[in-house]
């Protein structure tokens, strides 16, 4: 449990100090510049802190926005991070709790809020880690990240491809990524070079209170996880050991993967989903055309019965009728003719149809399946990496907004 400290006072206190120690410009046109961007960032920063406090998280996080535009300090950062996380913005959180910890001013009881935010806030995103030869283009979803190597993506769950280019020559790999997981992305030899890094070892993490002199109670960092990722001495986060599975899990294959390439599966299906469609339409046009047989036999039938002409072969003894009625009886036995006809074809094309139906569907299933493309080490990888639930303590309604620049 943490008290909240008094924003306001303390964010004017520390902007004091900032304005303060700016005053020593080199130039004088130069400390008026910085001396107005600090003004204006003050102003969004204090409003940040207001709206933060009645819970308006959307808000807050666009008045940080634009004072971190202004000046760019740890605090402000921090708070844009919590924003962030507050109003289901995970991704842009982690991404500004990475710059808190990278940032060599942000002391240690800051860095351990941002650390514990980091934890929370990749526990609902994905991370992805890039393993390829040194100096390859790296492309995520399209866009060009760099040159590796390349620090681990923080990523949105779902679809994701990566592309890389280099003295392996162009390779893609598209997988799927789930909230809390990190996944090795290998290419080229260093996929076959690949080994499993050695287990952190775990320490277990002691939230530090902030002591303040409100007496509302906030709601406390959520405490780290020790098998997430911590940062490093530098301040460059190192990434999970756990992501890199034992070799003999590596080696399996991830059958919900898609293979690769997809258009074969996708065309089996079509083609099962064409014939079941057809078989059940030559169907219904059979039915159909055997209840127009049944009712025209029927009327030659009745025919042959009041003009006393035997019904077997009636159609073969139209000249039995008399003639007045002979035309509407050949008419009729054509009709007759032409049904049967349509029955008979309309049920072959239906089974041609309920035949193709099932083969298509079952060999889009198997190429599904079983096809190439199929990754090794995903199906390891997702059960190596599970999602963290990260409950907040005390009561729900204090600002969890702190810092000073």
């Amino acid at each position: 449990m943490r008290t909240t400290r008094s924003l306001t006072a303390a964010a004017l206190l520390s902007l004091s100090a900032v304005c303060a120690g700016v005053a020593v410009a080199p130039q004088a046109h130069a400390q008026a510049a910085d001396d107005a961007s600090t003004k204006a960032a003050r102003v969004r920063f204090l409003e940040g802190v207001d709206l933060y406090g009645k819970g308006q998280f959307e808000q807050a996080r666009s008045s940080f926005k634009q004072a971190y535009a202004l000046k760019a300090h740890y605090s402000i950062a921090l708070n844009l991070a919590l924003s962030c996380l507050k109003s289901n913005h995970p991704l842009e959180a982690a991404k500004y709790f990475q710059i808190v910890l990278k940032d060599s001013s942000t002391p240690p009881d800051k860095r351990a809020e941002a650390e514990s935010g980091q934890t929370e806030a990749r526990g609902k995103i994905g991370r992805i880690e890039v393993q390829v030869a040194s100096g390859s283009e790296v492309y995520l979803d399209g866009e060009k990240i760099g040159f590796a190597p390349i620090d681990t993506l923080d990523v949105e769950p779902g679809s994701h491809v990566v592309v890389t280019k280099g003295a392996h020559g162009t390779s893609e790999q598209k997988f799927l990524v789930v909230a809390g997981q990190l996944v090795p992305v290998r290419f080229g030899s260093v996929a076959a070079a690949a080994t499993p890094a050695p287990a952190p070892t775990p320490a277990t993490p002691t939230p530090t209170p902030a002591p303040t002199p409100a007496a509302t109670t906030a709601p406390a960092a959520p405490v780290a996880d020790a098998a997430t990722t911590a940062p490093a001495t530098d301040g460059t986060p190192t990434p999970d050991a756990s992501a890199a599975a034992d070799t003999s899990s590596a080696s399996s294959k991830n059958w919900l993967a898609p293979p690769t390439p997809l258009w074969p599966a996708i065309a089996l299906g079509g083609i099962g989903v064409a014939g079941l469609a057809t078989g059940i339409g030559f169907a219904v046009a059979a039915s159909s055309a055997q209840s127009s047989a049944d009712n025209t036999s029927a009327q030659i039938r009745a025919a042959a019965g009041a003009y006393k002409v035997p019904t077997t072969g009636a159609c073969n003894n139209v000249g039995a009728f008399p003639a007045t009625v002979q035309g509407q009886v050949t008419d009729a036995c054509a009709k007759l003719t032409s049904s049967l006809n349509n029955v008979s074809t309309d049920n072959t094309l239906a089974a041609i149809g309920f035949v193709v139906a099932p083969v298509g569907i079952v060999g889009s299933a198997l190429y599904y399946f079983l096809g190439p493309g199929k990754r090794p080490g995903e199906g390891a990888t997702a059960s190596a990496y599970k999602p963290l639930i990260m409950p907040w303590l005390g009561a729900g309604t204090g600002v969890n907004v702190s810092g000073s620049f």
